[in-house]
């Protein structure tokens, strides 16, 4: 990022201008009024000494306007380096910030972690084997039913097959 910093001088140029064309124009009818045969020489003497007054102010009035950029520039120097140093100091801030904000992040992501997802993750663990150890001691009932059924099977088949036996006796 950078500053340009100028001065536009068109705007007093112009009223510049007028006012130099001015005091011309009041030196030239202040030389013609003083060349006029009415007058006195001590009216003509302090007419000349007012054109002299004015010329000096005219030339006085020139310079400065013609040092205006000169002085623009200069001013403008201290400016100009002073907003390279406000900007070197905001890109300095601006990381500094950045760098803070990116270590709270982690430092939060950190937090998060042991205080909410090691103790989920702790007793998702531990649920998941109270849950393995639930499903085998199912099986095992499963399995000791299985038996147990065959078992009875068994010994239904042994009652009919023995009341058959009965009823073939009987007969």
């Amino acid at each position: 990022m950078a500053f340009n910093i100028g001065v536009d001088l068109s705007g007093i140029e112009q009223p510049a201008n007028i006012a130099a064309q001015s005091i011309e124009k009041m030196a030239a009818s202040l030389q013609t009024m003083a060349k006029h045969p009415n007058l006195t020489s001590e009216q003509q003497a302090a007419i000349t000494d007012t054109f002299k007054h004015i010329d000096t102010l005219a030339q006085s009035f020139n310079q400065s306007v013609a040092a205006l950029p000169k002085a623009v520039s200069q001013t403008s120097t201290p400016i100009i380096t002073a907003s390279k140093s406000i900007m070197s100091d905001i890109k300095l801030y601006t990381i500094l910030l950045f760098a803070l904000i990116l270590m709270l992040i982690v430092l939060a992501l950190i937090a998060i972690y042991y205080l909410v997802l090691a103790p989920v993750k702790n007793i998702l663990l531990e649920t998941t084997g109270k849950l393995n150890h639930m499903a085998d001691a199912l099986e095992t009932t499963a399995n000791l039913v299985h038996e147990s059924n065959q078992f009875h099977r068994e010994i239904l088949n042994s009652i009919h097959h023995y009341e058959k036996q009965q009823k073939n006796i009987t007969n």
